[in-house]
């Protein structure tokens, strides 16, 4: 009896987490590019009024309908949260004809559990009172309960990975909010699979509708602590792939392994074409209308040595007799470097060039951001970022 009435003690105060996890992120207005999540969170708020009522009503056809909505809510919940992590590390951006799929399973379930056919979801359904609560109990849980787990779990490891992977060689910040939304959804899947593999002897509640509102809790100290969704990562690769220079990636052999679209333009040839071909005699076909650096790329000691080329027009940075204050993505990896508050020797080493390169760079950027100093421009990335 006891663990029913921690779960109604607990319900209000998870109610308030899940509606503070709902209002925080809205103070951003990135928050709102998420759609998936912001359908998600009106559906953890229904999961716990669902579960909440489930547990207080007598009725045993209408405890089974609420137990339905249960399972409803929650594969709908994993599978918004599946599609916001991919949604959140730019691997999605519109929707897609395959996301409904998605919902299948949990539609399924929740026919099922509202028919004859619920030996589906449950085993041997029986209802017993228990004081003054109905208590729904089963022997064990039937096929397509099992895929509905499976599909939850699946989607919730797979998201997480998604997201842990993503920010994982990004900046601490990045980390940090991963961290607490992390934290959250582990704590909430832990807490769903103890249960429903019945680890505790005894334990009779789902507590995961309190588990996923601690969940809610977290991405609002992510928002509030680590401005989630105030600043959203954007994937290095989608940064490359759109510099308005071009840009190869060239292997010990000289062959080319990786370019951005921009180069494939400048080539003339598709990337399936460039991928593998020796990259000096397209160089040499671009003639004296591009300008070509070369900057090596760090690697491991005793690794073969790699190259990246930039490719810009000559006189690209005049506009109006005025020079383009888009930073070369040499520059870009000094500055990064340069807010580790790492020296231009510690810079030096860690990209593979010479003290005088990284001097020549900060020079650039100097002239090109309007600061005289490092001082200078540390404050004015903070300033940019805190604008973000």
């Amino acid at each position: 009896m006891a663990q029913y009435l921690i779960f109604l003690a607990l319900a209000p105060l998870a109610f308030i987490c899940t509606l503070v996890g709902m209002l925080l992120p809205r103070f951003h207005r990135s928050y709102y590019r998420f759609t998936r999540l912001y359908i998600l969170q009106f559906l953890q708020l229904g999961f716990l009024v669902v579960n909440t009522a489930e547990l207080l009503v007598r009725d045993p056809e209408l405890k089974r309908c609420l137990a339905a909505g249960d399972y409803l809510l929650l594969g709908a919940g994993t599978s918004l949260f599946f599609l916001f992590c991919l949604e959140y590390t730019g691997f999605l951006r519109r929707m897609k004809a395959w996301e409904p799929a998605l919902m299948i399973l949990p539609a399924l379930c929740f026919v099922a559990a509202i028919s004859p056919a619920h030996a589906l979801i449950w085993k041997e359904l029986r209802f017993e009172p228990h004081a003054w609560i109905l208590v729904a109990r089963n022997s064990g849980y039937g096929l397509l309960a099992r895929l509905m787990f499976f599909q939850a779990y699946s989607l919730t490891f797979v998201g997480a990975w998604v997201i842990a992977w993503f920010t994982l060689s990004g900046h601490s910040l990045y980390r940090r909010q991963t961290r607490w939304m992390l934290f959250g959804v582990a704590a909430a899947a832990l807490t769903s699979a103890a249960y429903v593999a019945r680890i505790v002897p005894g334990w009779e509640k789902d507590y995961s509708a309190i588990a996923i509102s601690f969940c809610s809790l977290c991405f609002a100290i992510a928002s509030l602590r680590h401005r989630l969704f105030a600043v959203v990562p954007i994937s290095r690769q989608t940064v490359v792939e759109y510099l308005s220079h071009g840009m190869l990636v060239v292997d010990s052999k000289g062959s080319i392994i990786d370019l951005n679209q921009t180069a494939c333009a400048m080539l003339g040839k598709s990337d399936a074409v460039l991928l593998g071909s020796p990259a000096a005699p397209l160089l040499e076909q671009l003639g004296s209308r591009y300008e070509i650096e070369r900057h090596p790329i760090p690697q491991e000691l005793g690794a073969e040595t790699r190259w990246h080329y930039e490719i810009r027009e000559r006189g690209e940075a005049a506009a109006g007799g005025r020079e383009s204050p888009v930073l070369s993505l040499g520059e870009l990896r000094v500055v990064e470097l340069l807010a580790r508050k790492l020296s231009n020797k510690e810079i030096a080493s860690r990209l593979g060039i010479s003290a005088n390169t990284v001097k020549f760079h900060l020079v650039n950027v100097y002239r090109k951001t309007g600061t005289q100093n490092r001082a200078e421009l540390v404050d004015r990335l903070i300033e940019i970022r805190g604008a973000e």
